[in-house]
């Protein structure tokens, strides 16, 4: 059952990071734009078009799972 984390703050910029043949991506996203597109990124993680997504917070810590788009 997926949990929404209503703590997470939407004026905090987290770092959306990910893997592809390509090489290593990271953008500063806010909580809201993670969610737009993390569901995207999730299922292309299954096909693995993607791989080593992570959400860090301003401190370095990763919080990837408290985020709905990545609760299976």
């Amino acid at each position: 059952m997926k949990t929404v984390n209503h703590s997470i703050p939407n004026t905090a910029t987290f770092t959306f990071t990910y893997e592809t043949e390509g090489g290593l991506f990271a953008y500063p996203l806010s909580a809201s734009s993670i969610e737009l597109v993390g569901g995207s990124f999730d299922r292309l993680a299954k096909t693995n078009e993607v791989w080593n997504i992570a959400v860090l917070n301003e401190a370095g810590e990763d919080v990837t799972f408290e985020f709905e788009c990545f609760q299976d």
